[in-house]
């Protein structure tokens, strides 16, 4: 299954972003193709919390917009929302340990 990442999603979302030209076009295909794909809300926060933030754009994306681009992506019928199951957060512990992620990094761990 096909799960884009943060970094996917939001340049996809942000037409300044140099890398929307390859990233628009693969996730619109994505989502409007016939394979299942997963989408993340843990991600889908973070794009929004991202976009939206103006010590990160000159230009931060309207928080309706950043919203809405999630909302189109979470109703396309193949779309399989990817949550968090029960050993989470042993993973996460682990997985943020072993590589010595800290801050502002921890939440891509």
């Amino acid at each position: 299954m096909i799960l884009p990442d943060v970094h996917v999603l939001i340049h996809a979302f942000r037409s300044d972003s140099s890398r929307h030209t390859d990233c628009k076009p693969w996730l619109d295909g994505v989502a409007q193709g016939d394979a299942q794909f997963g989408v993340s809300p843990l991600a889908l926060a973070a794009l929004v919390r991202i976009t939206s933030n103006p010590r990160i754009f000159r230009e931060p994306g309207p928080i309706a917009e950043a919203f809405g681009f999630c909302d189109n992506l979470m109703s396309q019928p193949n779309c399989a929302r990817v949550v968090p199951g029960g050993r989470h957060w042993e993973i996460f512990e682990r997985l943020a340990c072993a590589t010595a992620t800290r801050g502002p990094r921890i939440t891509d761990a």
